[in-house]
Order: C-alpha cells, then sequence, then structure tokens
C-alpha cells in the first residue's frame, strides 16, 4: 500500500512542477513584454515631449534675434542656418532615442513656423512613420503695441 500511495505523490509532485514550468513559459514572455511596452511609450513621450519644447524655445529665440532684433546687439552673429543647426544639436543631446532630425524655418508675415522631424527607431522600425511637430509663433513688436495702447489711451481721454 505505501508503494500505492508514494507513486501518486510523486506523480502529483510531477504534475506541480509541470504546471509551474508552463506558467513560467507563458506569464514571463508576457510580462517582459508588456515592460519593454511601457518603457518604450515612456521614452517615446520623453522625446516628444523634449522636442515640442526645443521648438517653442527656437522659435522665440528667433523672434528675439531676427525679427524684433533692432537693440539686440548679436543679431548678425548667427546666420538663419547655423541656428536651426544649433537647435538640432540641441535636440540630439537631449533626447534619448531621435534620429535623423531636419529642422524647417519658414516665415510668412507676421507668423513664424518651425518645423522638425525625426526618427523614432522603435517607431520607424514596426510602423513606418516619423515624427512630425510644429510651432508657429505670432511676431510680437512690443514698441508698436505700446504706441497703439498710448494712442488709444489718449482718444479716449
Amino acid at each position: 500500500m505505501k508503494g500505492i500511495f508514494k507513486g501518486i505523490k510523486t506523480l502529483a509532485n510531477f504534475r506541480f512542477k509541470a504546471v509551474y514550468t508552463l506558467e513560467n513559459a507563458v506569464i514571463v514572455p508576457i510580462f517582459f513584454m508588456v515592460y519593454i511596452i511601457s518603457i518604450s511609450v515612456a521614452i517615446y513621450m520623453h522625446d516628444r515631449i523634449i522636442l515640442r519644447n526645443a521648438l517653442e524655445q527656437a522659435a522665440i529665440e528667433y523672434e528675439y534675434r531676427y525679427i524684433n532684433a533692432a537693440e539686440v546687439k548679436d543679431k548678425n552673429e548667427m546666420t538663419e542656418e547655423e541656428f536651426a543647426t544649433k537647435v538640432k544639436d540641441y535636440i540630439d543631446a537631449k533626447t534619448l532615442y531621435l534620429n535623423d532630425t531636419d529642422i524647417n524655418i519658414q516665415k510668412k508675415d507676421n507668423n513664424i513656423k518651425i518645423t522638425a522631424k525625426a526618427s523614432f527607431p522603435l517607431v520607424t522600425a514596426y510602423v513606418g512613420k516619423s515624427i512630425n511637430t510644429s510651432e508657429m509663433i505670432s511676431v510680437n513688436n512690443p514698441k508698436k503695441w505700446i504706441r497703439i495702447t498710448k494712442a488709444l489711451k489718449e482718444a479716449v481721454d
């Protein structure tokens, strides 16, 4: 009788080990896939935020240097191509995975549009699309607005 119970215990123990192995073969890869996907999404969001903030800063600095630059001493210190290269270098230094960054600056009337096109290797490999982000800023001329405001105040009084 002891031999039969001993055989059942070993069979039950064997099945338990087999189930444990099967769970590890299925659950662990799924867990790691979810983990890697969540880290990739976090890195993607980080790079998009850095790219957008860099474009906002670049648009403001471009307006300061090249549009409202009557009182700026270092106006002609840097050409627009050098400025675009400086923005590209800043983006490349701060982002984690962006490649092939291309900066384009367009001026139309009172608007400045700075566009960045970059590829994110983890997304580009599977989806085939790159990140396109642009930032537009309206040109402000503070001296002109102050004069208009003063003229309106005088007209009202």
